[in-house]
This record gives C-alpha cells, sequence and structure tokens, in this order.
C-alpha cells in the first residue's frame, strides 16, 4: 500500500452506506428519512450512532447542513405539526386574498427560517395528495377550493344519512374550516344553486320541527281528503316552499320509521302509529 493511500476501515463503510440510503430513500419518496428510519435501513444498533455518522457527513462536506437539520422534520410528530401549520397558513391566505401564497409568503407566515425547508414539506404534503404544487407560475401552490370541500361534505353526510348536515357536522367532516367559513361557503353553494336554497337545518332542532309539521300535515289532509295526500299538498299545508324539501325531509321520516312512502308513485305518503285522534305521543 502506497504512502497516500488511505486505508477503508469498517466504519467508513458504515458510514457510506449511511450516505447511500439518505439518497436510496430521498429519490425514491421525495423527502428525507428519519434517524430511526436510516437506522433501520442500515442496520446500524443506535440512533446516537446514526447521526454521529450524519454529523462526519456534514464535516467531509458530503451532507449539506439544510439536509441534516431537515432530520428534525421528517416524518416525525413535529414534521406532521409543521404540515398542518403550512396548510391552516395556505388555507388562511387563499381566504383574505384569493390567492395562493409564494413559498416564501409561506416561510414568513409559518415562522419557518428557510424556503427550502418549507419546499421539503410541500412535496410530501403533495406525496399525500393534500395539494397540488404547479410548475409553471411564481406562485407555486394550488389548494382544493374550501368551497369545493363544503359541497362535498355535504354531498358525503346527505348520501350517508339521506338528510342535510348542520354547520357542526360539516365541521366534524372537514378539516381546518371554521365555522364562518363553512357558512360563508353554504350561502355562496346556495346561491349557485349547488344545494337548497332553504336555510340549512335539517340537522338541528328547527329540522325537526319542520319534519314535525310535515308529520302533522300528512295526518291532517289524509283525514280530510280520506286518501294520502300528495308531496305538493303536504309542502302548502306545511308551510314548507319546496317539494323536494319536502321530499327530503319525508326521507329522513321513512329512514326513523314514522311514514310509509314509495317515491315515484302518486298518493302513498303516511304516517305509521296514528290513532283517530291524530299522531302518537
Amino acid at each position: 500500500m502506497g504512502k497516500n493511500e488511505q486505508r477503508i476501515t469498517a466504519e467508513d463503510i458504515v458510514k457510506l452506506n449511511v450516505l447511500a440510503a439518505v439518497k436510496v430513500y430521498s429519490n425514491e419518496y421525495g423527502y428525507l428519512p428519519s434517524i430511526r428510519t436510516l437506522k433501520d435501513m442500515t442496520e446500524i444498533k443506535s440512533t446516537s450512532t446514526v447521526h454521529k455518522y450524519l454529523e462526519e457527513l456534514k464535516n467531509e462536506g458530503k451532507l449539506s447542513r439544510y439536509l441534516l437539520n431537515a432530520y428534525s422534520d421528517g416524518k416525525t410528530i413535529k414534521g406532521e405539526t409543521t404540515r398542518r401549520k403550512i396548510l391552516s397558513a395556505i388555507n388562511r391566505y387563499y381566504e383574505t386574498s384569493g390567492t395562493e401564497p409564494s413559498i416564501r409568503e409561506l416561510a414568513s407566515l409559518t415562522g419557518l427560517k428557510s424556503a427550502s425547508t418549507v419546499h421539503q414539506h410541500l412535496r410530501i404534503l403533495e406525496k399525500e395528495g393534500k395539494l397540488h404544487q404547479g410548475l409553471t407560475t411564481p406562485r407555486l401552490i394550488q389548494m382544493k377550493p374550501t368551497k369545493v370541500k363544503v359541497l362535498e361534505a355535504v354531498n358525503e353526510f346527505y348520501k350517508a344519512n339521506g338528510m342535510l348536515p348542520s354547520v357542526k357536522q360539516i365541521l366534524d367532516i372537514t378539516d381546518g374550516i371554521t365555522d364562518s367559513t363553512v357558512r360563508r361557503y353554504l350561502k355562496l353553494l346556495r346561491a349557485e344553486g349547488l344545494i337548497p336554497t332553504e336555510e340549512f337545518k335539517y340537522g338541528t332542532s328547527e329540522g325537526r320541527e319542520t319534519r314535525q309539521r310535515i308529520l302533522n300535515a300528512i295526518v291532517s289532509l289524509h283525514e280530510r281528503m280520506g286518501l294520502s295526500p300528495t308531496v305538493r299538498e303536504i309542502a302548502e299545508q306545511a308551510g314548507v316552499k319546496s317539494t323536494s324539501t319536502v321530499e327530503r325531509h319525508l326521507e329522513v321520516l321513512k329512514q326513523e320509521g314514522k311514514v310509509f312512502w314509495e317515491k315515484g308513485k302518486v298518493r302513498t305518503i303516511r304516517v305509521l302509529g296514528v290513532r283517530k285522534s291524530g299522531l302518537e305521543s
């Protein structure tokens, strides 16, 4: 062996394995592995040993300071919290300005020191399907509009329950949206004809009161006419403006076992459990 040749030790090989693991993982997933992940990939016994090798790689110029610091924000609890902050910041910015923030603006909004750190988290969020980053505009972030999230929540709840949700129920389905924001978008969606124009009260006490009026109307009309009323007759008797609203309430009442109704057939609506004097208590 010549004088200038350096002997490669077993420790050097392990250290190079750590560097290789960093590159392989980041190329495959688009973000850095946690130290624990590196420990598993390289079969090193302790995380402190992995961290020691990372420090040495940094000092040798093989691992940048940014990459080393970013390990604390990999797929860890701290990293997940940071990403929630980023999503919340994007949402707030979009709500107030109607456009998406730049990465530098996001760094300022979230208190992150480095734009590259923000970019790393955005790549993770993109892989998780929580946002999409455009590639041709200065403002790189395009989130699913909050209005669409609210509409999807309404449709999801209605499909599962046969009734419209209350604002609180929409808040339970969605993530990171405030009460006032939900109410604002419900107003917009009603104005655009994407949801019913009546007040959003199906999951509330007012919704239950409307269904009670419908039940009373069915009984009253049946006693007066001697046959089951139509949806339009019920709407007029109960003081409900829309027949489609009556139909939605009838679906709820049917699920609750309070009415019999064959949708699409004329005069099949009747209240179940009725005495001659009216509804059973």
